[in-house]
Order: structure tokens, then C-alpha cells, then sequence
């Protein structure tokens, strides 16, 4: 009797613990939002001098850091997709279907969460693991000063890069399909500007700066974890990928639904 109950109690113990867990996450991660949410208006005050200093200072070097890398992902993706997709609607004489396809493609899912997992892993990590705790005299302080600005810098700079990405992605696109595919310029430009309209623009632009937002949040969360003895830097930093990556696709898909719900 013993024997047959005991992995049933473990199983339940398991159940319990995480369901824990989850609930103490949950909880962390709405006092980070909440924190961030107050501390923003007062951003401007002579106080935080030190935050909106730490502002300026990561966003250029968040931003710059990653244009080469952002601009040879959007060239080969661009080009690539563009490529496998009209050759293959070429053979039904549906090409010119293909650019909006590939348009709408690129603006509202690739080029979107491209940008989000580059800044991941090349800002996401590194801050995960940053020692905050050293200027700080609190949690709250530490949020305050530290990261409002790092989730602020997050937010503005992910819409500012997909719209760099996007740019590159269907620059790279039109190249290949007039000079390599011989398709018309000016249909392929037609058809590109017919589609990107104000729904989808505004669509991916409320995406990104979720996704921006998300990375910051969860990124802090872990920090402060580590900080805490909590977590160990190696499983901060995987708990901060695959937390990232979950809420990224979480919110694409919930903007997305949203989205499809009020006709943009």
C-alpha cells in the first residue's frame, strides 16, 4: 500500500511546488511592472539624474550594438524568403500574390521577433546577470534607478530596430525579385506598399514594443533572483531565454488575436 501511494503523493508534492512557484512568479513580476509603471513619470524628476544618465548611455549602446548583426539577419531572411516563396508561386503564375504575402510575412512575425530574440540574447543575458545590487540599497531602488531605464531603453529600442529590420528585409526582398527573379519594380512596388497600410504598421509596432517590454521585465525579475542568491548565474540565464521566449510567443499571439478581432 505504501509503495503504490508513494509516487502518487510525489507526484502531488511536485504538483503543489510548482503551482507554488509559479504563483511567487507571477506575483514578483507584477511588483516589477507595478514599480516600473510608477517610477516612469518621475523619470524627469532632479532626482533621478543617475537614471535618465544610465538611459541615454545603454540605449546607444543597445541600439547601435546591434544594427550590424540586425541588418545581415534581415538581408538573408529577406532575400531568402523572398526567393523560396515566388519561385514556388511563380509556377502557379500567382508571383505578384507572393509579395504581399512575403510583405505581410516579414513586417508583422518575422521581422518582429527577429529583433526581439537578437536583443535577447545581446542585451537580455547580459543584463540578467549584471551586478546592480552593489549600487543599489534595495529591491525597489534597484528597480528604480536600474531598471526603469533598461526596460524603457527595451521598449523604445525594439520598434526602432524592426523598423530598421523591416526596411533591410523587404529592400533585400524587391532586389531579389527584380533582378534575379525578373519580376516588374514598380508591381513589386505596388503591391509592397499596398499592403504595408496603417494596421499592419501599427500592429507590429505594438508587437515589438510588448516584446521589448517582456524582455526587460523578465530580465529584471532574474536579476534580482541572482542577486538574491536564489538562482545561480548560469540558471538565471536560462531561465531568462526560455521565460523570454515563452512570453514572447505568448503575447504574438495574443496581439495577433486581438488584432484579428478589431479588423486591423
Amino acid at each position: 500500500m505504501t509503495t503504490r501511494t508513494q509516487p502518487s503523493l510525489n507526484f502531488v508534492t511536485s504538483v503543489g511546488e510548482n503551482v507554488i512557484s509559479t504563483f511567487q512568479y507571477v506575483k514578483n513580476f507584477i511588483l516589477i511592472l507595478g514599480v516600473f509603471l510608477l517610477s516612469v513619470p518621475s523619470i524627469l524628476t532632479p532626482r533621478h539624474k543617475i537614471t535618465r544618465q544610465l538611459f541615454f548611455k545603454e540605449f546607444f549602446k543597445i541600439g547601435p550594438g546591434n544594427l550590424l548583426l540586425v541588418a545581415t539577419l534581415s538581408v538573408l531572411l529577406g532575400g531568402g524568403l523572398t526567393i523560396i516563396s515566388i519561385v514556388q508561386f511563380k509556377n502557379y503564375g500567382f508571383h505578384l500574390y507572393a509579395v504581399s504575402a512575403i510583405t505581410i510575412m516579414l513586417t508583422r512575425q518575422v521581422c518582429p521577433v527577429l529583433v526581439a530574440i537578437v536583443l535577447l540574447f545581446n542585451a537580455g543575458i547580459k543584463y540578467t546577470i549584471k551586478p546592480y545590487m552593489s549600487h543599489a540599497d534595495n529591491k525597489r531602488e534597484l528597480i528604480e534607478y536600474y531598471f526603469v531605464p533598461l526596460i524603457l531603453v527595451l521598449g523604445l529600442v525594439t520598434p526602432l530596430l524592426y523598423t530598421y529590420a523591416a526596411a533591410i528585409s523587404i529592400s533585400s526582398g524587391y532586389l531579389v525579385s527584380t533582378y534575379i527573379l525578373g519580376i516588374s519594380p514598380v508591381n513589386y512596388a505596388d503591391k509592397v506598399f499596398a499592403t504595408i497600410d496603417h494596421a499592419n504598421v501599427t500592429a507590429s509596432l505594438l508587437k515589438t514594443l510588448t516584446f521589448g517590454v517582456m524582455i526587460g521585465l523578465v530580465t529584471c525579475h532574474n536579476n534580482i533572483k541572482t542577486l538574491a542568491k536564489e538562482y545561480k548565474p548560469r540558471q538565471a540565464v536560462k531561465y531568462t531565454l526560455w521565460q523570454s521566449i515563452f512570453l514572447i510567443l505568448l503575447s504574438n499571439a495574443v496581439v495577433e488575436y486581438m488584432l484579428i478581432h478589431t479588423h486591423l
